[in-house]
């Protein structure tokens, strides 16, 4: 009760403050953690896998006021019903381990007067809910772009592999006004949720070129051969390998091993790459059957 109390008079004393306008929101999950399940061709997000989710907000336009306050709730659900499970992980956010914020939320040097994060029934048994107050005595100017974010580290756990039975959806939106606290962004800056994402057990974990150097170096003269191993053997059906270099062109000889899961790459320096004095990247890729060409290496070549 007694922190009840403590944000109620922080309510009373920001309403005196210029009100906010304009605030705009970009939400996604951590990119590169989706699939395309072979049954049905459609892309969902890593279930048992730790990703994260931004909350991105910024003042890129408006009617030329500045924010000097806000108060806003967001809630954790799952359209699977009340009580699913997700995993926060700690990812050393403060006061709570799995919020992070990011670019300016995070201290006290822009929120100077207040910064204030709360959290209700934070234990992964959806839903889960947060609040955050801040106010400050100069302002987030017109113009900031949205870059400044909260980061939700969790994972969510599926119990199998079939779109069918097994889809956990992940949504996020904002809590009713007066649930923790006030909304006091303007009736122009609507947060646009609910927010949601379908997570499914990974048909198979994709496989990846596991000895790739970040730096590949070697003297004009003198060729680069080398041989590079794949992991996860057996998970999908390789059946090639190439490499391509900054404008996409074919670079240098490939032999795949299909039985060793391994190729070798030669190269014989390109003229241009040895007079320019520039470091050239090298994208190495893996086709396999159920998704098509795949980029999951690349080295800068020196």
């Amino acid at each position: 009760m007694k922190r009840f109390l403590v944000l109620l008079g922080f309510v009373i004393l920001v309403g005196s403050f210029v009100p906010a306008y304009a605030v705009e929101f970009d939400v996604e999950v951590e990119p590169g953690k989706t699939f395309v399940h072979p049954d049905d061709g459609l892309t969902y997000f890593m279930g048992n896998t730790p990703v994260y989710l931004d909350v991105k907000m910024g003042n890129p336009e408006g009617d030329g006021l500045n924010i000097t306050k806000f108060c806003m709730n967001l809630c954790f659900y799952s359209t699977n019903g009340y009580g699913t499970s997700i995993n926060w992980i700690d990812a050393g956010g403060w006061p709570e381990g799995s919020i992070v914020r990011m670019n300016g939320w995070e201290g006290w040097s822009l929120w100077n007067m207040w910064n204030n994060l709360e959290t209700s029934s934070w234990n992964g048994s959806l839903p889960d809910m947060m609040s955050h107050s801040v106010a400050m005595l100069s302002w987030w100017s017109e113009g900031a772009p949205t870059v400044t974010r909260y980061r939700f580290h969790f994972s969510v756990p599926v119990a199998g592999i079939n779109p069918q039975t097994d889809i956990v959806e992940l949504c996020l939106d904002q809590l009713d006004a007066g649930s923790i606290c006030d909304w006091y962004f303007a009736d122009d800056s609507q947060f646009g949720g609910p927010y949601c994402f379908k997570f499914l057990g990974c048909a198979g974990i994709p496989s990846e070129i596991v000895n790739l150097p970040s730096d590949l170096t070697t003297t004009h003269d003198v060729p680069f051969d080398e041989t590079f191993n794949i992991s996860n053997p057996g998970v999908d059906a390789i059946t090639n390998v190439g490499a391509v270099d900054e404008y996409a062109n074919p670079i240098g000889t490939i032999t795949y091993i299909p039985g060793e899961l391994s190729f070798q790459w030669f190269l014989e320096p390109p003229c241009a790459w040895v007079t320019d004095g520039l470091t050239h990247t090298v994208s190495f890729y893996l086709e396999d059957a159920t998704q098509g060409y795949v980029y999951p290496g690349v080295a800068l070549y020196t």
